[in-house]
C-alpha cells in the first residue's frame, strides 16, 4: 500500500486510484479499516464493499486484486496478491500516456 500511495501522491490528478476494502462487519468492520488508512497516514480514496458486491461483480476472489483500467473505461489486466512497486508501475505504464 505505501507504494500505492507514493503512485497518488505523484499521479493522482491524472488517474483515478479507486481503493475498494472488503469489509464484511465481521472479521474487519468500516472503523477498523478506516482507522488503519488514517493511522498509517495513506491520502489515496478507499471505499467499502460491505455486501461484496463490487467482489462479486469483478470476479474477486483473491485479496488483495488489482485493476487497471484505462481513461475509456477498458479492463487492461489486473494483478492478483501484493504487488510490488515495479509491477504497480508496468501496469500504470500500460493505461496511462504521458
Amino acid at each position: 500500500m505505501p507504494d500505492f500511495n507514493e503512485k497518488y501522491l505523484e499521479l493522482g490528478e491524472d488517474i483515478n486510484f479507486i481503493m475498494v476494502n472488503s469489509t464484511d462487519g465481521s472479521r474487519e468492520t468500516v472503523e477498523i479499516a478506516s482507522e488503519f488508512i488514517k493511522s498509517t497516514g495513506y491520502s489515496f480514496p478507499v471505499y467499502y464493499d460491505n455486501d461484496s458486491d463490487a467482489s462479486m461483480k469483478y470476479g474477486v476472489y483473491s485479496l488483495p486484486t488489482t485493476f487497471f483500467i484505462d481513461a475509456d473505461g477498458n479492463f487492461v489486466t489486473y494483478a492478483t496478491g501484493a504487488i510490488s512497486g515495479d509491477i504497480l508501475q508496468k501496469g500504470i505504464d500500460m493505461i496511462y500516456n504521458k
